[in-house]
């Protein structure tokens, strides 16, 4: 069995941002979502991961715990 834990994702309206500019809108990535893949990114590698793909039936459960 593997077990990751990864910290809680921003809300949606934190992951993009919107300008206008000559009449043309652009979303960018917001700092709080850079900071999250970061984050993310770092707590997977330090975290014990299988060398090879997982071959066979897989069955995957996600328990999620929000602070107070």
């Amino acid at each position: 069995m593997i077990t990751l834990t990864l910290p809680l994702p921003p809300s949606d309206n934190a992951l993009t941002r919107c300008t206008c500019r000559n009449g043309k809108a652009r979303l960018y990535p917001t700092k709080a979502k850079k900071w999250f893949e970061r984050d993310a990114t770092a707590w997977l590698r330090i975290q014990k991961l299988p060398e090879r793909p997982i071959e066979g039936p897989v069955a995957v459960t996600v328990a999620v715990y929000f602070p107070n």
